[in-house]
């Protein structure tokens, strides 16, 4: 079952999935796990959240980002690697 987000972009599946976005302004590289809606092949919706005082994300939340798949050493992860742009959803 489809759900519409806002602006009236359809999602593929309602089912959240977690989406690593990195954040800023870190020593060194330190992804969050965020909550995500599938909107396109590769392509996610940063679901509203609360997000920590102390953080700043990418890719905030309302963001529709490009994903890849990553692999780490406990498995695979979807990364947020670039801001989706309009042609894409």
């Amino acid at each position: 079952m489809s759900s519409c987000l806002d602006g009236g972009l359809m999602a593929l599946n309602s089912e959240l999935v977690t989406v690593h976005v990195l954040l800023v302004d870190e020593p060194v590289p330190v992804w969050r796990p965020v909550s995500a809606v599938k909107i396109g092949t590769m392509l996610y919706h940063i679901v509203d959240q609360s997000v920590p005082l102390d953080e700043e994300w990418e890719f905030p939340v309302g963001s529709k980002v490009r994903v890849e798949t990553r692999l780490a050493e406990d498995g695979e992860y979807l990364a947020a690697v670039a801001e989706a742009d309009y042609w894409s959803v």
